[in-house]
């Protein structure tokens, strides 16, 4: 599906489904014009996206406790998300 947008002379059809597409049609990675969909070097769906910051949140769980709250302390805000975020089972 996809993304909305506010802007009224696109067609939400037309629309790619990246997860760097913001509602307000422009890109959130690059400084472009115009999004180019699948066929820019960013493009990447919502679900890779998300698949993708899961395996970042993994790598940091696996990380000593030390580095862990050096990282979150950095880039976080002092908050450990990835410890929230991570599904139990596997």
């Amino acid at each position: 599906m996809a993304a909305y947008t506010l802007r009224s002379n696109l067609n939400w059809v037309d629309l790619p489904d990246c997860a760097h597409f913001m509602e307000n049609g422009k890109c959130s990675a690059l400084r472009v014009d115009s999004c180019e969909g699948a066929r820019c070097a960013f493009y990447r769906s919502r679900e890779k996206e998300a698949a993708a910051q899961l395996a970042v949140y993994r790598r940091l769980a696996a990380c000593d406790a030390a580095t862990q709250q050096r990282i979150a302390s950095r880039y976080y805000g002092g908050q450990l998300p990835w410890l929230h975020t991570i599904p139990t089972g596997k």
